[in-house]
């Protein structure tokens, strides 16, 4: 039988249901929203919100 672990020994991955995204620089991914406003690294947000185009 395993060992348990405590909850602060756990790492998770970022994502929704069965869409996972990692990242190759940390702090790249923005946390608790979908397509924020300033993004880091000078990178490009989102142009889709997903959202009815009506």
């Amino acid at each position: 039988m395993m060992p348990a672990r405590s909850m602060e020994a756990r790492g998770y991955q970022s994502g929704f249901g069965n869409q996972f995204a990692t990242e190759a620089v940390p702090g790249t991914l923005p946390e608790g929203r979908n397509s924020p406003q300033k993004v880091a690294h000078g990178l490009y947000a989102e142009q889709l919100s997903g959202t009815a185009f009506t």
